[in-house]
């Protein structure tokens, strides 16, 4: 019996440990997923900043 139970209890801490590990691991996913967005987002914002600096610099090149 006590041989039993201690399989048992080997079984639960196994199942636990994956559990805890999934959930590190979906924490993580989203954190990457989170950062990849912010990053996605900066590069759009620079983009858009460098289209507006190339249009103010052709509009005064057009003006002399």
């Amino acid at each position: 019996q006590e041989a039993i139970n201690n399989i048992e209890n080997r079984k639960r801490e196994n199942e636990l440990n994956k559990q805890k590990l999934l959930q590190k691991s979906i924490k993580r996913e989203a954190y990457d997923n989170t950062f990849i967005e912010r990053i996605k987002y900066q590069r759009e914002r620079r983009k858009a900043e460098i289209l507006k600096e190339k249009e103010q610099v052709l509009f005064l090149f057009l003006l002399e």
